[in-house]
């Protein structure tokens, strides 16, 4: 089902395919019309468009009506008129319906454009008008980049983005959700999503948007554009729409909008009576809002000039107590009395607690916040409820689970971002760079590996110079607990992770330092494969070279490879890579480090590093791949997989890398991603760098005795470890019957082995050259619980809300999934913050029985809680 357009007003309308589309956006008369309007309204409708040709051929064109109308304006309403005259002139497309065939007011019969014979196809439109202050389209086109910044435009729905004809505006076309409601419905919840405001004007079915050029397009999902269709969601609305019937269905997007210009009662803010009650009884860590803001103010109430920038700036700092929420903020406001004089002055308050929770909402809280929550006793106070980011809560305490030791009673439910800095993560990093740090005088260069980091960059330290050190011990092999019959190898993929400027550099100078040994020798063999390409091509333009005897491709071995490594070069590479130990032949592991994630990501949708995603996921187990090309230099047939890579990235290239739609290949339990919290700009000391020339000198020592490991490491006392901590840990997901934490358990002990036995070994050097063994003890047992229980907390933080919604959404129908989940978290986000079976009965629109099945499952879920008989407590504000 296409959509349609009118060529002018007062014609019937068209359906629209992309062959039409493209000759509207690249008609040159469509093309001027635009800059003319970007022109005009750029240069602020300055009078001398009055003397232009263009303005004297729109006026002589005017009907006479029309013209004495203009007449009567004054010149600069004239100037607007022409601006407005030539918008108005340009293509109408309507992006969300088609019409049918009716007489319009004269008898002519048509597709016209009215709201009688509408036919919803699916789509909506949001409009997003004067987001920026230019008109000529560049600044829109950079607001749309931060926006969509990181996000899978296919996967929420979005079908096309331009910039609108004036240059300072955004349209965006997608997919309507049936269980967001309307039209109207679903801008709001898009525009929540992306944190946007959307024009209230378009709500009708007949709203149609001016065309643009095709420089303008953003993005165009060319496959669904023109085809896509949600019968469901016409059968629904389509009647609706005839009738005139298009106001919003639903609360405004999460409840937690206010003001807002929404005609309905669900987004006002919180006003008095109960409300105002709740509001006050707003707490943090048990710490209540008023003393927060008092603390946060100095003890001393604003002066008359200085209230609104007083409250300004509190509301940008309250927010970090808040959940980042408009109404939660403005709650907290509302405690002060001062904040109500304002409100009664007519102070735009709701208006500077939207544009404050708007803008970029850091992890980190700021100083100020974090030192007047630290005097309060509010960032040791033991959190009541689950959640990765504290909270602000009516009534209760929100700050996150401190999982001391997880037992069948405590939320998992970790998310999938980096922590603030009064957040369990946090904690939990400098609690095991105190770990690591005691262990520095038993493990050789665990030392000189975290030179240069604060105590919390320690875990990212100790996983990837263990990768590094493992990767140089390829000629070792061990046996674990699950198939015991198979040799394993020291297999690692690892992520570490940080914000910009939080050091992640470290890596490369172990990189540098540890894999010294593969460095040089791949430089033997890469530089005799470039003599070999040097000399073939000499071959081909010099006579007497080609009189020589053939040349022969040198056999070389090449273990380092980086992202512009072609994937026929990569695999050939891998099959050569191979040495006898002992008596049997064993591949030696290919090595990639790269200190930019999304050059790899984005490597893998083209160029030479597509495909290479199998590969990674079948590294992990040496897995078996194949290939089978007519390529005549391409290598055919089966092969296994060694290959170990290092990757430092941001927060969001992990996003794009681990995405919810991809969760279930296996990559996220194969990795082990481990966060370098902020430095805070912090400086070094200015003795570290002496310190450095005798760690680099240690840590390349050590690399080279490890080059030259081999044999089968005793590791038995480590896997009987593993399997004892693995037991007990899927023991309690048993409990819980939680899928999802089963499924992040699955690979962890594999870490426990990969990241402990180098250090291990090194720990016990000279009993291992001795006697080709070494004795495990407790001090090696505590590092290798302490690897599991890094990577276990690292694995439900990062990966944990994917693994539920996984599991959740995996016996149900994939084109539902979506729609379900986001029909429950609306019904979630209704319901008051304490509850009865009958308010869920109410706002799930469900029976008695589902009722209970729902409360059940969200008390399993410790996303609520039972207070009393029958009455139970959100411990979440949305899920």
């Amino acid at each position: 089902m296409a959509f349609s357009y009118q060529r002018y007003f007062g014609v019937p309308t068209e359906n629209v395919g992309h062959q039409l589309l493209y000759s509207l956006l690249r008609d040159p008369k469509v093309a001027k019309k635009v800059a003319t309007v970007r022109q005009v309204k750029g240069s602020g409708f300055d009078l001398k468009w009055q003397e232009t040709d263009d303005y004297k051929d729109w006026y002589r064109r005017l009907k006479p009506e029309r013209r004495a109308a203009v007449d009567k304006l004054t010149d600069q309403k004239k100037v607007e008129a022409f601006c407005d005259g030539k918008k108005t002139s340009l293509p109408l497309v309507t992006f969300i319906a088609n019409y049918l065939e009716r007489p319009n007011k004269k008898g002519v019969v048509g597709r016209w454009r009215q709201k009688e014979g509408v036919c919803l196809n699916g789509l909506c439109v949001m409009d997003l008008d004067h987001v920026v202050k230019t008109h000529d389209g560049q600044a829109v086109r950079a607001y749309w980049q931060q926006i969509i910044a990181h996000l899978d435009l296919k996967e929420i729905g979005i079908v096309m983005a331009y910039i609108s004809a004036s240059g300072d505006g955004l349209k965006i076309v997608f997919k309507a959700r049936l269980e967001w409601g309307n039209l109207i419905d679903n801008q709001h919840q898009m525009a929540q999503f992306l944190g946007v405001t959307v024009d209230e004007k378009c709500k009708d079915g007949s709203r149609g948007h001016f065309i643009t050029t095709e420089d303008d397009i953003l993005y165009i999902d060319e496959e669904e554009l023109y085809t896509y269709e949600n019968k469901a969601f016409a059968e629904k609305y389509d009647e609706q729409y005839r009738g005139g019937r298009t106001q919003p269905t639903l609360p405004a997007a999460g409840s937690d909008a206010v003001g807002g210009g929404r005609s309905d009662d669900s987004s006002q803010a919180v006003a008095g009576g109960s409300d105002q009650k709740n509001a006050e009884e707003l707490s943090y860590h048990g710490i209540p809002v008023t003393e927060i803001i008092r603390k946060l103010l100095g003890g001393q109430e604003p002066q008359p000039g200085d209230r609104h920038e007083k409250m300004r700036g509190l509301a940008n700092q309250l927010r970090y107590v808040c959940d980042n929420s408009p109404k939660k903020v403005l709650a907290a406001l509302k405690t002060q009395q001062w904040v109500m004089d304002l409100i009664a002055e007519g102070d735009p308050v709701e208006a500077t607690v939207e544009g404050a929770c708007r803008l970029r909402y850091g992890w980190k809280k700021p100083e100020a916040v974090r030192q007047a929550l630290e005097e309060l006793g509010a960032l040791s106070s033991p959190p009541e409820s689950g959640g990765a980011r504290g909270g602000l809560n009516a009534g209760q305490t929100c700050a996150g689970s401190d999982h001391p030791a997880l037992t069948g009673t405590e939320d998992c439910s970790i998310k999938t971002q980096s922590p603030d800095s009064g957040g369990e993560m946090a904690t939990l990093y400098d609690e095991w760079g105190q770990e690591i740090e005691a262990l520095f005088d038993e493990y050789p260069c665990l030392r000189e590996a975290c030179v240069g980091l604060k105590r919390n960059g320690y875990p990212a330290a100790l996983f990837s110079s263990a990768a590094l050190f493992g990767t140089l011990m390829t000629r070792t092999w061990y046996y674990y607990y699950h198939r015991p019959e198979e040799e394993r190898r020291l297999n690692y993929s690892i992520f570490i992770i940080g914000d910009p400027g939080s050091g992640k550099s470290f890596v490369g100078r172990l990189y540098k330092l540890i894999a010294a040994p593969i460095i040089y020798s791949d430089k033997v063999g890469n530089d005799a494969i470039n003599k070999y390409k040097k000399d073939y091509k000499a071959r081909g333009t010099s006579s007497k070279e080609q009189k020589k005897d053939a040349l022969q491709q040198p056999n070389v071995i090449i273990r380092i490879h980086g992202t512009r490594t072609a994937n026929g070069v990569f695999i050939e590479d891998m099959n050569k890579a191979v040495e006898m130990v002992g008596d049997k032949p064993m591949h030696l592991h290919m090595l990639t480090f790269d200190a930019e994630l999304d050059s790899s990501t984005a490597a893998q949708k083209g160029g030479q590093w597509i495909d290479k995603s199998t590969m990674e996921l079948k590294a992990f187990h040496n897995e078996e791949d194949n290939q089978q090309y007519k390529n005549v230099d391409s290598v055919n047939g089966p092969f296994d997989v060694y290959w170990n890579f290092i990757y430092t990235g941001t927060p969001l290239s992990l996003h794009r890398k681990v995405t919810e739609r991809n969760f279930g290949s296996g990559l996220s339990t194969r990795l082990a991603v481990i966060e370098l919290p902020d430095d805070e700009f912090e400086m070094m000391a200015r003795h570290q760098a002496t310190v450095n020339r005798a760690a680099n000198e240690r840590l390349k020592e050590w690399a080279f005795r490890l080059d030259k490991v081999s044999g089968l490491l005793p590791l038995d006392p480590l896997v009987d470890e593993i399997w004892e901590w693995t037991r007990d840990r899927l023991a309690i997901a048993k409990i819980n019957d939680d899928k999802a934490d089963k499924l992040l358990l699955k690979r962890v002990g594999y870490y426990g082995i990969g990241i402990a036995a180098p250090y291990i070994l090194m720990r016990h050097w000279d009993e291992w050259q001795e006697k080709k063994t070494f004795t495990i003890d407790e001090t090696d047992l505590g590092l290798c619980d302490l690897v599991l229980e890094i990577q276990y907390r690292c694995q439900h933080f990062f990966f944990g809300e994917y693994a539920r919604h996984y599991y959740d959404n995996m016996d149900s129908d994939p084109t539902r999934e979506k729609r379900h989940y986001q029909k429950t978290s609306i019904a979630y986000g209704m319901l008051p913050e304490t509850f009865t079976r009958e308010d869920v009965m109410r706002h799930y629109e469900c029976i008695k029985g589902t009722a209970d099945v729902i409360m059940s499952r969200l008390v399993k879920d410790n996303i609520v809680k039972r207070i009393d008989k029958g009455v139970y407590q959100k411990m979440r504000s949305s899920i």
